[in-house]
């Protein structure tokens, strides 16, 4: 594949790659023959799998774990079909998550699961104060676990519940704005430029 992201348009090839959550969006270019397979996880669990919280820009999956990058990418190849695929990475991600779970702290994935449950609309000073730490060492420690200050999770989480709400039904904007904490129709607007441009 090639990656094309970022305003600096940037040409880099991969035949496997890993974007954090902070990645702005990013096009895909081919030469007639394309066989994808994306593996969306929370940016704790990446920290886990692949040893570091997210990136702003693609990076080469062999750059983060070396030589098995190219053994699951000949696995997956060599997949008799989808389902099979699916299993091999499904078995590549719990085995890293396992072996690396102990890099994350629990009460950052317990924070990270409130905040997905509320749909960015909790407090973040509450959830700290949940944990019994304060605003600052709760935002620092869930930056270092994560990749993400808690205010852009939320933001995130929050843009993610909009784009289902407007996807699956035919509420009104101002009222899905509402329905996920936006001040107003005009402020989800800003918000989807901002993630979705």
């Amino acid at each position: 594949d090639i990656a094309l992201g970022g305003l600096q348009e940037v040409l880099t090839t991969h035949k496997a790659f890993v974007v954090g959550p902070s990645c702005p969006p990013l096009r895909s270019m081919h030469d007639g023959t394309l066989s994808c397979l994306e593996i969306d996880l929370p940016p704790w669990a990446g920290a886990a799998v692949f040893g570091e919280p997210g990136h702003d820009g693609p990076l080469a999956l062999s750059d983060l774990i070396g030589s098995a990058a190219d053994a699951l990418a000949e696995q997956l190849s060599a997949a008799a079909d989808a389902p099979a695929r699916l299993a091999l990475a499904e078995r590549f991600v719990a085995r890293r998550l396992e072996a690396g779970a102990q890099r994350i702290c629990p009460e950052i994935r317990w924070a990270w699961d409130r905040l997905q449950d509320g749909g960015g609309r909790n407090s973040i000073r509450a959830l700290a104060d949940d944990i019994g730490w304060s605003g600052r060492h709760f935002g620092q420690r869930f930056a270092q676990q994560t990749g993400l200050l808690p205010k852009t999770a939320l933001r995130m989480m929050r843009f993610d519940r909009a784009c289902r709400l407007v996807e699956q039904t035919q509420q009104p904007l101002a009222d899905i704005a509402f329905a996920c904490g936006y001040a107003d129709q005009s402020h989800m607007t800003r918000e989807f430029l901002a993630f979705a441009a």
